[in-house]
Order: C-alpha cells, then structure tokens, then sequence
C-alpha cells in the first residue's frame, strides 16, 4: 500500500502595463516536490526496506513574460516568456551495493535544470477565441493549442 502526494504549490508575481497594449509580468512559483517521496514503492522490494532511498527537491520556478496587443479587426495577441525548471524529479539516492539496487539508480537518476523560453499568439472575436504557444527548453519542446467560446 502508498499513497500519491500532489505537491504543494505557492507563488506571487506582479504584472504591469507600461503602455496600454503591452503587459509585462514576472512571478515566483514554490514547489515542494519533496513530499511526493513521503511512502514511496519501488517494484524492486529489497529497496523497500532502506531508510529514504528516494529524493525529489523542493524548488521555485521564476517565471517572465509579456504580451503585445494589436487591436486591429481581429484583435491578435503575441505573447514571449521564459522560465526556470529547477531539478525536481524523483531519483535514487540509497546505497548501490547490489544489482537490483543499481537498477533503481538507472531507473530514478534525477534531472538538471530546465531554461524554459515560449512564444505563443492569440485571436479574439466576441465570443470565441483561440490561443497557440510553443514551449522549448534542452529536454522538451511542447506546443499547445486552446480555444474558448463565451456565452
């Protein structure tokens, strides 16, 4: 038996218009990541019995970004930002005296530094809209499409 932890998340930020079609923002995110790891199983059962063989990091993310509006018959929007994606995966940190102990080093080895940086665009009509973004950093590359409509 386990149980799954979601981490617990807070953050603050400002945004702030310096022209009436510009807004610029920057926040902070904290993440504590490390409970995810409170009870946690391997299927390797002789990993089981050591005292905290799994570690994930508690962190916080540092986000910026801005968006340009152009108000034109449909209203467009382009959007930039970046953030940072501190290392925060589970990895193994027990002893790696035997075969199946190793294997949970190879399995768990943890993560580096992620640079995030995202371009995105946005068309508005009165009830309906939709949004594009892409998201690169040296492991992911992440596109997104939404759409709203209002009533």
């Amino acid at each position: 038996d386990t149980t799954f932890h979601n981490p617990g998340i807070a953050g603050v930020g400002i945004s702030f218009r310096p022209l009436p079609v510009l807004i610029l923002n920057v926040d902070a995110v904290r993440v504590t990541y490390s409970n995810m790891v409170d009870h946690f199983v391997s299927i390797n059962g002789e990993v089981n019995g050591l005292s905290h063989p799994f570690q994930a990091n508690d962190v916080t993310e540092l986000h910026a970004g801005g968006e340009y509006f152009f108000s034109t018959r449909i209203p467009l929007a382009l959007r930039a930002g970046y953030w940072r994606d501190p290392p925060h995966a589970t990895r193994y940190v027990g002893p790696q005296s035997n075969i199946l102990l190793i294997g949970n080093a190879i399995l768990f080895p943890g993560e580096k530094t992620q640079n995030h940086k995202s371009l995105g665009a946005g068309l508005a009509w009165p009830h309906f809209q939709i949004d594009a973004a892409y998201d690169t950093s040296e492991k992911y590359k992440v596109g997104s499409i939404s759409m709203v409509t209002r009533f």
